[in-house]
């Protein structure tokens, strides 16, 4: 009888076979690696995020970051008098919202403390696949692959530059920097009949 480690290796072999035959596309390789993190990187934008119930219910006083967004046109505020005085402090008086620039970048997404804005200023690069595992397979019968990599960002949006954004927003000056210093990423690509892709897309 096979013993448990040879079960998983051919289990493996199979995997592999009838996944993709003789395409190169399933290979082991740093370029195929590239490809699938890249297709990812195409959709996961870099991005700025806002909390979304500022922009949904109003704020009680000025956001200073979201003030920098209006200066460079994606965001507009609007300052509404409260009813009456004792509606002065359970009434919110300040209120954001996108402008049609704003809108063409941003995204909206569930977070665990609420849904988040996020406004997109340049698209990530795969530089280099630093460090991987040989491919296994896990406990949904998938053959998997945990990859280190770096990364860059490039068409970074001319508001993203600007020094009074960079200095309300953590990481965006590094992101900047990383045309020098490249960003530092990982990822779990899976084999499938169309190669490796990134779990986040199939699962």
């Amino acid at each position: 009888m096979l013993g448990k480690s040879k079960k998983l290796c051919l289990m493996l072999c199979l995997n592999m076979v009838f996944l993709y035959g003789c395409s190169d596309s399933g290979e082991v390789s740093e370029e195929n690696f590239k490809k699938a993190i890249q297709a990812y990187l195409e959709k996961d934008k870099a991005c700025l995020g806002l909390k979304a119930s500022y922009i949904d219910n109003g704020s009680f006083g000025e956001l200073v970051d979201f003030n920098e967004l209006v200066k460079v046109g994606l965001l507009k505020k609007e300052t509404r008098k409260p009813k009456s005085a004792m509606m002065r402090n359970i009434t919110p008086t300040i209120f954001y919202t996108l402008t049609e620039e704003g809108k063409k970048i941003a995204k909206r997404e569930e977070g665990f403390l609420g849904d988040v804005v996020y406004l997109c200023y340049g698209d990530k690069v795969v530089e280099e696949i630093t460090v991987f595992t040989p491919p296994t397979v896990d406990g949904r019968g998938d053959t998997v692959s945990r990859i280190n990599y770096t990364y860059k960002i490039v068409n970074v949006a001319d508001w993203a530059k600007n020094e009074a954004i960079q200095k309300h927003f953590d990481g965006l000056k590094e992101d900047l920097a990383s045309t020098d210093a490249p960003l530092k990423g990982k990822a779990t690509l899976i084999l499938t009949n169309n190669g490796w892709v990134h779990y986040k897309l199939i699962r």
